[in-house]
C-alpha cells in the first residue's frame, strides 16, 4: 500500500491539488475534499515486514456534518418536530390559562 500512496502523491497530485479522502467523523468514515499541507514523503518510517508509517497534515475544504433537519429530528427523538411544536403550544396555552 505504501507504493500506492507514494505513486499517487508523485504522479496524480500537483502542488496543493485537492483529492477525495475518507475522514473519520461522528457519522463514520465520510469522504471529504482534502489536500496535503505538507508532503507525506517528509515524515515516513519503516515499521518492519513491508509496513510503513506516513504522517502529513491535510486541509479539508468543508467538514461534512448532518443536515439541520436530521440534527433537529435526532435532538427531539422520539418526538417529531410537529409533536414537539404541539407539545410546546399546549404547554404555553395551559400556562396562559392559569
Amino acid at each position: 500500500m505504501a507504493d500506492i500512496l507514494e505513486g499517487f502523491y508523485k504522479h496524480d497530485l500537483g502542488d496543493n491539488e485537492w483529492f477525495l479522502l475518507k475522514i473519520p467523523t461522528p457519522q463514520g468514515l465520510v469522504e471529504h475534499e482534502a489536500r496535503f499541507i505538507n508532503s507525506p514523503m517528509e515524515n515516513y518510517k519503516p515499521l518492519g515486514a513491508g509496513r510503513w508509517s506516513y504522517q502529513a497534515n491535510v486541509e479539508i475544504k468543508e467538514r461534512q456534518s448532518i443536515s439541520e433537519e436530521l440534527m433537529v429530528s435526532q435532538a427531539l427523538y422520539p418526538l417529531t418536530v410537529n409533536a414537539f411544536t404541539a407539545s410546546v403550544t399546549n404547554s404555553m396555552n395551559k400556562y396562559l390559562e392559569n
